[in-house]
C-alpha cells in the first residue's frame, strides 16, 4: 500500500486546466486530463432529431494521501461540485507506483 490517492474529477470541457490550476493552489503538483463524451441519459440532449452528447474532461491526480481531502474541498468549492450539473469528484486508493517523484 502506498500513501497516495488518486482523486478523479470529472467536469464539462475546457474546464480542465482549471481543475489542475485549483488543486495546485492547495499543494497538487501534476494531472492527466482525458476527453470523453457525456453518456448519463439525463445529458443527451436532442436537437433536429439528432442525439447531441455533451463532452466532458476527466481529470486525474496522483497525490499524497495527507492533501487529498484539502484538495477534494478545494475543488469542490472553486467549481460548485454540489450544485447538479456541474461535474463530479471521487477518490480511489493507490495500492501501487512507478516512476512518482517527490519535487
Amino acid at each position: 500500500m502506498t500513501n497516495y490517492k488518486m482523486i478523479v474529477v470529472t467536469v464539462g470541457r475546457d474546464i480542465g486546466p482549471d481543475v489542475v490550476d485549483y488543486a495546485r493552489e492547495v499543494g497538487g503538483q501534476g494531472a492527466t486530463i482525458l476527453h470523453g463524451h457525456g453518456a448519463g441519459s439525463a445529458e443527451i440532449s436532442k436537437v433536429f432529431n439528432l442525439q447531441i452528447e455533451p463532452e466532458k474532461e476527466v481529470v486525474l491526480m496522483v497525490v499524497d494521501a495527507d492533501i487529498t481531502d484539502k484538495i477534494c474541498q478545494h475543488l469542490t468549492a472553486k467549481l460548485a461540485l454540489d450544485e447538479v450539473g456541474k461535474g463530479y469528484l471521487f477518490t480511489i486508493d493507490v495500492n501501487q507506483t512507478s516512476g512518482i517523484y517527490q519535487a
